[in-house]
């Protein structure tokens, strides 16, 4: 019973972590809305098993010690935020133009993409999505303190 407890604050932080992940909806649950109301139910599931493998994929590098290497080398790190910062920027930036010069409102058509496509979307955009690398990241770090 000891070696439960001793294991326990660990346990509780993880899912802690997990339940403010999963409560937060992110990119993918919009991209899945996006991609069910415009293409149908098989092409988000197609991306659904992308964003899976995504996860897969990160859970994956977390467990194989990425994350560690990552906090124990100051310098990967500060580059991964430099770059992060410099993405945001980015983005902020393409923000404010279009609020002072909005472009005219027109539907946006989208040719129909193969199944494949989807799920290397779904994919591509979950091994790049800040919150998923923030939330193994963060597990990863309780796993190094415990």
């Amino acid at each position: 019973m000891n070696e439960i407890a001793h294991y326990l604050p660990g346990i509780l932080a993880a899912y802690a972590i997990l339940l403010v992940g999963s409560l937060s909806p992110g990119p993918a649950v919009a991209m899945l809305v996006g991609v069910g109301t415009n293409q149908g139910r098989s092409s988000a599931l197609m991306a659904t098993l992308g964003i899976a493998s995504g996860s897969a994929t990160l859970n994956i590098l977390t467990l194989s010690g990425v994350g560690l290497l990552l906090s124990q080398a100051a310098w990967a790190m500060q580059v991964i935020r430099l770059l992060g910062a410099i993405y945001l920027a980015y983005l902020a930036y393409g923000a404010f133009t279009r609020a002072w010069n909005p472009p005219g409102i027109k539907p946006l058509l989208t040719g129909q993409k193969s199944q494949f496509q989807h799920f290397l979307s779904g994919y591509a955009l979950q091994v790049t999505n800040p919150k998923a690398i923030s939330f193994w990241l963060a597990i990863a770090s309780v796993n190094a303190v415990s």
